[in-house]
């Protein structure tokens, strides 16, 4: 299944369009669910924020941690962020591109928390895999980065 994903990536960004089809659409609806997820992110809203994930999400995260597999395990862990001292996280879009069904977005983020030791913060990169679903463009992988 991974490598299908993988290939269908390689096919989007090697065709030299970012839509195939008849009409913008697909892409123009892509844009905006990215964009919306990513403010999404900045609200200590862990449901609005899993509401863009497919029900079979993956989610890699940084710092060696293991998989986080589906919604609502997604769900949780976005949930004790929000939990932690004064959480604060952002995220930008800076590529997008969409076929029909497939799409993907890379950008970075931010994310900070007050600990006893002070504040902790971190900044990164990701890759978001899209799937267009009967219920709009839903996140079935992502891949999170660190950089500092």
């Amino acid at each position: 299944m991974r490598t299908q994903w993988v290939l269908a990536i390689a096919l989007v960004t090697t065709s030299g369009c970012a839509l195939r089809g008849p009409s913008a659409a697909p892409s123009a609806s892509f844009e905006g669910a990215a964009q919306a997820f990513a403010r999404t992110t900045q609200q200590p809203n862990a449901a609005a924020i899993a509401a863009y994930f497919a029900d079979s999400v993956y989610v890699v995260s940084p710092q060696g941690r293991q998989p986080v597999l589906g919604r609502d395990a997604n769900r949780e862990a976005w949930a004790r962020f929000f939990r932690g001292g004064n959480p604060a996280h952002t995220m930008t879009v800076e590529v997008m591109r969409a076929s029909e069904h497939l799409a993907y977005s890379r950008g970075r983020w931010t994310a900070g928390v007050d600990t006893p030791q002070g504040r902790a913060e971190a900044v990164g990169t990701y890759l978001a895999v899209w799937e267009r679903l009967p219920a709009g463009w839903r996140i079935v992988e992502l891949s999170v980065f660190t950089t500092r």
